[in-house]
């Protein structure tokens, strides 16, 4: 079994203007369907926090470029 990675992503209101992160907010509906695609994108587990101040996706990646932003850019 190949090494996991802990993967951290996201923006918060220290970095990004209201208007981004209003934008990448995930709806509480659109989470599960945002999780499956994570699940693809090569985590072995992860999760969605996503409130008016921050979205961050956390994970562990089993190997490979594992890559939450586009899944996080998609869900929103």
């Amino acid at each position: 079994m190949a090494a996991l990675r802990l993967v951290v992503a996201g923006i918060d209101y220290r970095t990004a203007l209201a208007d981004l992160r209003d934008r990448l907010q995930i709806e509480g509906a659109a989470i599960p369907g945002a999780l499956a695609e994570l699940r693809t994108a090569g985590f072995a587990e992860a999760l969605i926090l996503s409130t008016c101040d921050r979205v961050v996706a956390v994970g562990l990646a089993d190997g490979g470029e594992a890559s939450a932003l586009p899944v996080l850019a998609a869900a929103a």
